[in-house]
């Protein structure tokens, strides 16, 4: 493209003279989006500013056109210019150019990245072929380079995505099961405890009825007996009493004399309800045995 008379193309672009090459291509990116012709369709200037914007570009991403531009600047050709040169590489423009659609970017925005490119200067095109075909890094990398399309790549990250998705809801439908079996077993596992519970304590409670309604039977048994017998002292009452077989334990502070081997035992004794008689762990399993004996 030839250059346009007295074109600052740092004014053009809006940057400073020592911009870099990044906020250059930065600057370009915004104003190309902005001035592109189907951008501002309305504005009848619109395609030769875009135009100026891309000469701009073109002479201040090349090196050595931004040098004879800076030396042209200042009154002096590229011989003897103060332009570093070394600051710069020959791909050091490209590496971070991208005319390719960023995801970044709103849809509008596809109208210059894919449909202005028939629209653009011919120069500007050989610019752009002539990157793809002699610099291979420029379309390589995923979602970049002019015209290169990413739809391959995001419909494999969408795959991937929908894989993901699938996985955390069957995990989640077995833990919810898993959950589920566990509340089952535990509720099940607490029912059995409950019943079994339920039928000690039932056993319990008629093993104590039961033995509660012999004691009296036996308490009426024996009262009739000692009214037959005329016993009203204790001891006559200790000698004739029928002893029944449940005696409670009874603790003591001091050893007790036992009333059937009249040995001083302690300090635990058994004391019979019906007649208060004291005996020991070992005459109490005698007399228990006996009474067995006599009533088999």
């Amino acid at each position: 493209m030839p250059p346009t008379p007295s074109l600052d193309y740092y004014q053009t672009l809006e940057v400073e003279k020592s911009a870099d090459t990044e906020t250059i291509t930065a600057s370009y990116r915004r104003l190309a989006r902005v001035h592109h012709p189907d951008k501002d369709r309305e504005n009848p200037e619109a395609t030769a500013k875009f135009q100026q914007i891309q000469e701009a570009y073109e002479h201040l991403s090349d090196p050595a056109k931004r040098a004879r531009h800076d030396g042209r600047s200042r009154g002096r050709g590229p011989i003897g210019s103060p332009f570093n040169f070394s600051s710069y590489s020959s791909r050091s423009a490209y590496d971070t150019f991208d005319f390719g659609y960023n995801e970044d970017d709103d849809e509008d925005d596809d109208s210059f990245y894919h449909g202005g490119f028939e629209e653009m200067d011919e120069a500007v095109r050989d610019f752009i072929r002539s990157q793809f075909l002699f610099n291979p890094d420029f379309s390589a990398r995923p979602g970049t380079g002019f015209g290169h399309s990413n739809h391959a790549s995001r419909e494999e990250e969408l795959r991937k995505m929908q894989e993901k998705r699938e996985a955390q809801a069957r995990y989640t439908e077995l833990r919810k099961a898993s959950l589920a079996e566990s509340q089952a077993r535990a509720e099940e596992a607490r029912i059995k405890d409950e019943a079994k519970a339920k039928a000690k304590r039932e056993a319990e409670e008629q093993e104590l009825s039961s033995r509660k309604q012999r004691e009296d039977e036996e308490r009426v048994r024996q009262v009739k007996m000692w009214d037959n017998l005329n016993a009203i002292t204790l001891a006559e009452q200790q000698s004739t009493c029928l002893h029944t077989t449940f005696w409670p334990k009874e603790a003591r502070k001091r050893k007790f004399k036992c009333g059937c081997c009249g040995q001083k035992r302690g300090p635990t004794a058994y004391k019979c309800p019906h007649c208060a008689l004291l005996s020991c762990q070992g005459c109490l399993s005698n007399l228990i045995q006996k009474l067995a004996a006599s009533t088999s």
